[in-house]
């Protein structure tokens, strides 16, 4: 309810034109608290629709962001940060398949004011992406093997984090019963389905975020590389080729669904993991999307998702 509550709000919030003041010309202006919660919801938003193929409001949302003063990137602004930093050679010019955003806040950290630039990148549309994942996938009920409507699940999703673990609420399920149920009148949830099979089509869109810090007094640039996360939207669709059980039976592909979950790691954006890294001059902070688990009956795979885990920006383009 809560996260169908804020994508509610971020289309609100599309309707209104934000005025461009002037830290919104500004490359490192710092938002605020305010600013940014608008930001995520639009970029909430912007990855939800990206899931969905719809790209109709996907201008309106860019123009929005840059109101509040987030900073549309080109792929070489994005390996433009720090300078300094060893990375390494990479042709010109690339496919640039990722959208990239940027915007500045502040952070105090054991008393010390540090500046921190989180860098945005969701896939492009009309490119192929690391970002975005699908396919499909048949399941057909084996004769030998009885599966009641109520016990049986048609369709799970697991999400996990880099260190293998259950990412809090990012999992779902739901029973044959639950999925067709409102399509097949006269079926309860101890029915016995007698054949059957299920089509999937599936799909992952991921967002991943660079956090670069440095010290407020330090000089422009001197920035470092020092955290980095995903999170993820998976969608399930479902429908019946063949549906039957004992006292009837649906007409084929009457019956479907969708199923999505968001993936969100238990460090997704956060601030206090960034400076810590780069106080402590740790290499290799992140917390990812490492793995989507997608079942079906029987437990039977439907497939496993493996979302990109780049260390570097350059490795999402191309």
């Amino acid at each position: 309810m809560k996260k169908k509550l804020s994508l509610f709000l971020a289309i609100l919030l599309l309707q209104v034109s934000f005025p461009l003041n002037a830290f919104a010309l500004e490359t490192n202006h710092e938002l605020n608290a305010n600013q940014i919660n608008l930001v995520n919801e639009l970029l909430d938003t912007r990855l939800a629709l990206i899931g969905q193929e719809d790209y109709s409001m996907l201008d309106k949302i860019d123009q929005d962001l840059i109101s509040l003063g987030v900073k549309k990137l080109t792929f070489n602004e994005v390996m433009g940060i720090n300078c300094n930093e060893i990375s390494p050679y990479v042709e010109h010019p690339v496919t640039d398949n990722m959208y990239w955003y940027s915007y500045w806040e502040s952070y105090k950290y054991n008393g010390i004011q540090y500046r921190v630039q989180t860098v945005i990148a969701q896939p492009k549309k009309g490119y192929a992406s690391s970002l975005l994942m699908s396919g499909h996938h048949v399941i057909e009920k084996e004769p030998s093997i009885d599966w009641i409507a109520g016990s049986v699940n048609a369709a799970s999703v697991i999400a996990y984090s880099g260190v293998g673990e259950l990412i809090p609420g990012a999992s779902i399920s739901i029973t044959i019963y639950d999925s067709v149920k409102a399509f097949v009148s006269g079926i309860s949830k101890i029915t016995k389905i007698t054949s059957a099979s299920i089509s999937y089509a599936y799909s992952h869109t991921a967002e991943v975020r660079f956090k670069y810090v440095r010290p407020a007094d330090a000089p422009a640039n001197s920035e470092s590389l020092a955290f980095i996360c995903s999170k993820g939207i998976t969608s399930v669709g479902y429908q019946y080729p063949e549906f039957n059980f004992i006292g009837g039976s649906a007409e084929p592909n009457v019956i479907q669904g969708k199923q999505t979950v968001e993936s969100i790691p238990e460090k997704y954006d956060d601030n206090k993991t960034a400076v810590e890294a780069y106080v402590n001059m740790y290499t290799g902070a992140c917390d990812y999307v490492s793995r989507v688990k997608i079942t079906g009956p029987e437990s039977k795979i439907v497939s496993y998702i493996y979302p990109p885990v780049p260390s570097h920006p350059w490795q999402l383009v191309g």
